[in-house]
């Protein structure tokens, strides 16, 4: 390609270009130093910069900014989660903020890295029948911990509703579909009602996960019946009618719902809700 030489006529030869690009550099690159030195002045030592703590309102705000379809980290839990009630969002996750903020120390947890997890996860799935499915290592210990008391025959209310918590949040579909069946069994076999409540949100949101979504609005219902101002139900409520509405089956979900008043659920809503008042 030619270039112009100084007297702007065209170089054409590469013997040519090659003396006028080394003189260029010659020129530009070796120049004798200033005899006067620019001084700038000093930059002030005081510096208006905010030191105060996140607010929550910049919380709520950075949570709105974070971008859909990406990749949940070491919690499984990604953005659209929190989008569907952002205040809170900001509200649960605002002490550990400012926590971290006063002491300058970051949770180990929050260095981890998963992708040997995930990468080992392909590999020994098949090989260990789901028992190393899980994607996060905070979960294997949910996981022994349920297995060791399945083994004695006697296995507590809160080790199956921990290990079924991680599987609900796992990324195989097939350890969300465990989660939901040993929180069915929970469900069955425990009297108390607030831990039923808490089986509500949790399946509602398990079938979430599996884009079920007819199952999962009937779990959210009968949650809101309990307790019609649990602002984490109504935002999941939301979203999943949201989901429901893009694959056009929320038409399908009324008809079934009135259809089957919600498969017995709403009944146990409204007996819970005797019993607490």
């Amino acid at each position: 390609m030619p270039i112009k030489g100084k007297n702007d006529n065209m170089l054409t030869t590469e013997r040519d270009q090659y003396l006028r690009w080394k003189e260029h550099f010659q020129e530009d690159l070796n120049r004798k130093e200033p005899d006067n030195l620019e001084k700038f002045p000093e930059a002030p030592l005081d510096l208006e910069i905010d030191t105060d703590p996140p607010s929550k309102q910049e919380i709520q705000a950075a949570i709105k900014s974070l971008k859909n379809k990406k990749s949940p980290g070491i919690d499984q839990l990604n953005a659209e989660l929190f989008k569907i009630d952002t205040v809170l969002a900001a509200d649960t996750v605002h002490p550990v903020f400012q926590k971290i903020w006063e002491q300058a120390v970051i949770p180990n947890s929050w260095k981890d890295n998963i992708r040997g997890a995930q990468w080992k996860e392909k590999q020994t799935t098949e090989k260990s029948g789901g028992n190393l499915s899980l994607p996060y290592v905070s979960g294997i210990k949910f996981q022994i911990l349920y297995q060791e008391q399945v083994k004695r025959g006697v296995v507590d209310e809160k080790a199956q509703f921990e290990y079924a918590w991680c599987l609900i949040r796992g990324k195989a579909h097939s350890d969300t579909k465990k989660g939901i069946a040993l929180l069915e069994d929970l469900f069955r076999r425990i009297k108390e009602d607030e831990g039923k409540r808490d089986y509500l949100f949790c399946l509602s949101l398990g079938y979430t996960r599996l884009k079920e979504y007819e199952d999962a609005l009937k779990y959210a219902k009968a949650l809101l019946k309990v307790e019609p101002e649990n602002r984490q139900a109504q935002g999941l409520k939301h979203y999943i009618e949201d989901k429901m509405k893009k694959d056009g089956l929320m038409g399908m979900a009324i008809v079934g719902g009135a259809a089957l008043a919600i498969g017995g659920l709403v009944g146990l809503g409204v007996a819970l809700t005797k019993k607490l008042n």
